[in-house]
């Protein structure tokens, strides 16, 4: 096959990133073409460092995306044109279908209504983008069960157009250089210390101002305990500012953007994941793999990752008493931590296997291409 993924992101470090990244080196491996098309950013040399083809497009300029898009699928005469993010959509959709491609495939990762969040603005009219999204692809893909769920209230898709691949990770990447004892003495934090970790984008849909409002009580109750942040993001700012407010920035660390995330999360003995919306995140599959017990909150398709009181422990979102609840339960006990991280890495194995998902998608083109 002749495969053009496009996606309307820039920069490395979120989950649709990584999602087609490795897919699009799978379906490579497995002997098909794959272009890739993304806007201009650390993106294009992390996707060209994995030896893709890439192409660098502004695709929020629609029109001249559309126009290039078109000539593009026209020349190389792609049998599948697949989608990831609001603007790789809106070009990729647009060109392909006036291109009459074979198979029009749209991944969604997160849920359509993100924007209620506040952490950017509505460049193009919901409805408009709703009809797209309806009407141009030949499938939807969510990545999860409750995703899809959410598509089939927001969209008037039938549902046999719409089905759920659920997301992975990459089993091989999360296989670490340095040991957790090096990773600390690194990072300046003393071997005796507990760490608490996240990483994620600093917005406000990923719901850090209460994993801060959580510490407070937290360290008041176990004071020797260091919290580290990877990721950067619009609110970075404003929780540096908080944390200094409640005057526990001694304990805190906001590492921003690391390219050694997942070596760095093996020293974590606790991951949380704050969030106020998902599709199926992909960090806590990642955590999860290295063996760290998750307190996670209980949105999209989270449950369909951490098994409440197995592989971690659910909490409501927005609620930092029980997340902090939740957290000091685990950092009590030290039994606890690593019977949930062992159970949660056997998890990841057997279920959210990347081969598992290239294959599944793979499948569907070769299903909706007749072969």
């Amino acid at each position: 096959m002749n495969i053009l993924q496009i996606i309307g992101s820039k920069n490395i470090g979120g989950g649709s990133q990584e999602h087609t990244r490795l897919l699009s080196c799978g379906l490579k491996f497995k002997g098909h073409a794959v272009t890739v098309v993304c806007r201009e950013g650390s993106l294009v040399e992390a996707y060209r460092e994995e030896g893709l083809k890439v192409i660098a497009l502004e695709l929020r300029d629609r029109i001249k995306a559309i126009k290039f898009l078109t000539r593009l699928i026209k020349q190389r005469k792609f049998d599948v044109v697949h989608t990831h993010n609001r603007d790789g959509d809106i070009a990729g959709l647009i060109a392909a279908k006036l291109t009459s491609t074979p198979v029009i495939v749209s991944t969604i990762h997160s849920y359509i209504n993100q924007d209620k969040f506040g952490d950017r603005k509505m460049n193009f009219p919901l409805w408009l983008y709703n009809n797209i999204l309806t009407f141009l692809p030949h499938r939807i893909v969510a990545v999860s069960e409750a995703l899809r769920k959410h598509i089939l209230e927001e969209l008037r898709v039938i549902p046999e157009k719409l089905i759920c691949i659920m997301n992975a990770v990459d089993l091989n990447g999360l296989k670490c250089k340095r040991d957790k004892s090096e990773l600390r003495r690194e990072l300046n934090i003393p071997q005796s210390s507990k760490v608490i970790g996240s990483v994620g984008k600093l917005i406000i849909m990923k719901g850090y101002r209460y994993l801060v409002e959580s510490a407070v009580e937290i360290l008041s109750e176990v004071p020797d305990v260091r919290f580290l942040i990877i990721g950067d993001g619009n609110q970075r700012e404003v929780l540096q500012r908080k944390v200094k407010e409640y005057g526990i920035q001694k304990r805190f660390m906001f590492l921003g953007e690391r390219q050694d995330a997942i070596e760095i999360m093996q020293s974590f003995d606790i991951f949380v994941h704050p969030s106020l919306s998902e599709g199926l995140p992909r960090v806590v599959m990642e955590a999860q793999g290295l063996g760290v017990p998750v307190v996670a909150t209980s949105v999209g398709g989270t449950p369909e990752v951490v098994e409440d009181g197995k592989t971690g422990i659910l909490v409501s979102p927005k609620d930092p008493v029980a997340q902090s609840r939740a957290i000091l339960s685990l950092l009590r006990d030290s039994l606890k931590r690593k019977r949930m991280g062992e159970a949660g890495k056997r998890r990841i194995e057997e279920k959210f296997s990347h081969t598992r998902m290239i294959d599944e998608i793979e499948a569907l083109f070769f299903y909706l291409l007749g072969r």
